[in-house]
């Protein structure tokens, strides 16, 4: 692992994930509930990076 530098530092970002995952959640209604293994582009969500599918209604 890599030490960080010394010093003063500029465009310094922090995205704080935890406190948008339950609001991602209900918005695209992802959820263990939801998952489907059937479905298609009309009536589900896709995870592009994996692939998942999920309802798009609940």
């Amino acid at each position: 692992m890599e030490e960080p530098v010394k010093g003063m530092h500029e465009n310094i970002f922090y995205f704080d994930f935890r406190s948008i995952y339950p609001s991602i959640i209900i918005a695209k209604n992802i959820s263990p509930e939801t998952l489907c293994y059937d479905g298609d582009e009309k009536t589900c969500y896709i995870a592009p990076e994996f692939g998942y599918m999920f309802k798009k209604e609940p």
